[in-house]
């Protein structure tokens, strides 16, 4: 069940329904713009938009300030706006033409792996070599550098691994370049103590204003295969 939730001022909320029988609790979140209502079984989706209106609305109005990476058949790499575009075709590929993605492959779903992948590969060959770099400045080896989706932009285990979002290749340079002399910094000091940060700006002088920037960008998982526009 699909619609849209009238906030006011021409605002339209667009919001699907889940139905999870076995869940007890209902769950509210968005996934990009649009709400997500999970939902038991019996629950009427208008009655908890309803009680939850306030929340909704206010929400939204904070997800329409920051920068969304995937929004209505745009993306973003390396901070520039793109035109996304599907195109059905036997083998999957992704092709950046000018100022346009086109993301082929037999199905919408075929398409959105490829272009995940697509990301992946990039945010590797533009992060390693940073994130080595930097962690070579302060006199330490990685033991490894991967990519995979998740709620952060990046991580550092214990044992000297990095793990990179893999949509980091759609920030602006400056902002990889931060994440990388973050994560690079944990392999001195693990926690974000005055020592870790002491180690950041000696890196990164300007590095609080970046830290500013990057929490206008949305690391959470937003990509929906609507987003992938047929080719004209």
């Amino acid at each position: 069940m699909n619609g849209k939730i009238d906030a006011g001022e021409g605002i339209q909320i667009p919001y699907a329904v889940v139905e999870r029988p076995r869940k007890r609790n209902i769950y509210l979140r968005f996934r990009g713009e649009e709400l997500v209502l999970i939902l038991p079984r019996g629950y009427n989706p208008e009655q908890v938009i309803s009680e939850h209106k306030e929340w909704i609305v206010k929400h939204y109005n904070e997800i329409l300030k920051r920068k969304i990476l995937f929004r209505e058949s745009r993306i973003l790499i390396l901070g520039k706006e793109y035109f996304l575009l599907f195109s059905e075709s036997k083998f999957a590929s992704v092709e950046l033409n000018h100022d346009v993605v086109i993301v082929r492959g037999k199905s919408r779903e075929a398409a959105s792996k490829a272009l995940i992948k697509w990301l992946g590969t990039k945010t590797l060959e533009i992060s390693e070599k940073i994130v080595r770099e930097r962690a070579a400045a302060l006199g330490k080896e990685i033991k490894n550098v991967s990519v995979r989706r998740g709620k952060r932009w990046g991580c550092c285990t214990s044992d000297k691994n990095i793990i990179f979002n893999a949509y980091l290749s759609m920030l602006p340079q400056r902002l990889i370049e931060y994440v990388a002399v973050h994560e690079a910094s944990h392999l001195v000091e693990m926690n974000h103590s005055k020592l870790f940060w002491k180690i950041v700006q000696d890196l990164l002088p300007d590095y609080k204003e970046l830290r500013r920037e990057l929490k206008d960008y949305d690391p959470s998982e937003s990509m929906m295969l609507g987003y992938l526009k047929e080719q004209p």
